[in-house]
């Protein structure tokens, strides 16, 4: 049999050939480092799992502050945007040739003040920028959740583009034609009448008449053009909300998984 031929081989090589309880005792200690290095090989597995669970876990839960952070932000934003579309809204209301038109001129400034008035977003990203540079997205489990936020910052240069445009016609078109047809110290005191950083400037002692400013066809465009720009920034922020609030709903679920 086949253990009659190992012996047989064993002898001619003058080898000693272990008795049958040899083997078995060989066998059965073979057996045993075999087990224990699965089981080491186990242990350091599930430890390390372990461990990038605990990480997923901390990490979700600095994006969800993060994330909540810029829900509030945003709203704040729109709340700003709004009151400027309002302003611009209300500005072309009352434009255009008129021979009985009363406008108070303090509340027309005030509405200008407002009108030429920029708002950006400009949301926390700390936290997520810092696994997208280190490569630490992977630890989050969740594909799907991967994947929304490692299109996040596209959607943030997506508004800081219509923000930009919006802020820079305030800055440059806007302000240089009131500049040359308005008495901008009178804008600016409505505007920064209750600025805690002290007073704001005394009114000017130009005349405050109004009249030709509104009667004016290219500053009628030129608020309409910032009305258009802003509506285009509001179009953007009710966009990205509800993909925040997709965001925040996965990162919940995700921490209670």
């Amino acid at each position: 049999d086949v253990y009659k031929r190992q012996k047989e081989m064993f002898r001619r090589f003058e080898v000693k050939f272990p008795s049958r309880d040899g083997w078995a005792k060989f066998g059965f200690e073979g057996v045993l480092i075999v087990v224990s290095i699965l089981l080491a090989f186990s242990i350091e597995s599930w430890q390390t799992e372990r461990a990038l669970r605990a990480e997923e876990q901390r990490i979700l839960h600095q994006l969800k502050t993060e994330f909540e952070a810029n829900a509030e932000l945003l709203a704040l934003r729109r709340q700003n945007q709004d009151r400027i579309l309002q302003a611009a809204t209300w500005i072309l209301s009352v434009t255009g040739p008129s021979d009985d038109r009363v406008v108070d001129a303090e509340l027309f400034y005030s509405r200008v003040f407002e009108a030429t008035d920029w708002a950006t977003f400009d949301p926390q990203d700390g936290v997520l920028q810092s696994l997208l540079q280190t490569d630490k997205l992977e630890v989050i489990k969740s594909e799907p959740l991967r994947a929304m936020l490692a299109a996040w910052p596209s959607m943030v240069r997506d508004i800081a583009e219509d923000e930009q445009m919006a802020r820079d016609f305030s800055l440059g078109p806007l302000t240089t034609y009131l500049a040359e047809h308005a008495p901008l110290r009178n804008i600016q005191t409505v505007g920064m009448r209750d600025s805690p950083t002290g007073p704001g400037p005394g009114p000017s002692q130009f005349s405050p008449d109004i009249d030709e400013l509104l009667s004016d066809p290219v500053f009628e465009n030129l608020i309409h053009q910032k009305l258009w720009l802003t509506m285009w920034v509001i179009i953007e922020y009710d966009g990205r909300g509800p993909e925040i609030g997709e965001i925040l709903s996965v990162i919940e679920s995700e921490i209670k998984s």
